[in-house]
């Protein structure tokens, strides 16, 4: 079920948190569960930590992108509203902010009471499997940081396609699967790429220790364990779009090297 708060005004329709998504038979039941719980409720990157300029630059490029001023924007898997308040911040008409817990889109909510911009955002719980929303609802939308995180990416990326309008922009990121970079930004990560060939108990051990608010900040992590995820190479995530008929205007390596992958276009 899906459920809206805020001024939404959508119609509804119908623990081992380093386990990867397996890229044949992801365990769809277990996935969601994780992020259902609220697991990104605290991701907090307004702190001190060393992707601190890589996260910026993509919230930056992201707002160019959609180019939001007087438009009505989904922003897909918003977690604690970074980029949804950017958005609102910078004129959109709305912005309907989902995610698939209701503990992350509260602290979306308190965020964006906090920027002063909550009366442009709408907050729905939903499936980025099937949306809420009807045909051709938006003028733009964002998936930022998210797909990585998506068991079927595919049928996510369709349902993006079919609410947004014709002409309408899209912009959305992803982390590399070649993880050179996790040698420039130290943080759990490169702790990850170092524990690989452990056994998974001690590997969960010690990468839960060192996401310890204590360790953490002694090791500059500052960044906590790992969701279920899956890396991309540029052109696989951009096939993703194509395959579904947009139109890919711009691919763009964020970091160097590159930390995360930014697709950018429209739809025909």
């Amino acid at each position: 079920m899906n459920r809206c708060f805020g001024r939404c005004s959508a119609t509804a329709s119908p623990n081992q948190a380093l386990n990867r998504i397996s890229e044949d038979k992801p365990d769809l039941a277990q996935v969601k569960d994780i992020f259902r719980k609220g697991y990104f409720q605290s991701w907090d990157t307004a702190r001190p930590h060393p992707l601190a300029k890589v996260y910026a630059k993509e919230l930056s490029l992201a707002v160019d992108r959609i180019e939001p001023k007087g438009k009505r924007i989904l922003d897909l898997g918003c977690g604690p509203g970074r980029f949804a308040i950017a958005f609102a911040s910078s004129g959109a008409r709305s912005v309907a902010a989902v995610d698939i817990s209701l503990a992350v889109l509260a602290r979306a909510r308190k965020r964006a009471e906090e920027a002063r911009v909550v009366d442009h955002l709408l907050f729905c719980t939903g499936d980025a499997e099937e949306l809420p929303y009807r045909d051709a609802a938006f003028d733009a939308i964002s998936c930022m940081q998210t797909f990585v995180h998506f068991p079927r990416p595919e049928r996510s990326v369709r349902e993006m396609f079919r609410v947004c309008r014709r002409g309408g922009r899209f912009v959305a990121t992803a982390t590399n699967q070649n993880r050179a970079w996790v040698w420039r930004y130290p943080s759990v990560a490169t702790a990850e790429v170092l524990l690989e060939g452990f056994p998974p108990d001690l590997r969960d051990s010690v990468l839960r220790l060192a996401s310890s608010p204590a360790v953490s900040r002694a090791l500059r992590l500052d960044m906590g364990l790992s969701a279920p995820h899956r890396g991309f190479t540029m052109p696989a995530f951009s096939r993703l779009f194509t395959a579904a008929g947009f139109e890919v205007e711009e691919e763009t390596s964020i970091g160097r090297p590159a930390v995360f992958f930014l697709v950018s276009g429209r739809k025909p």
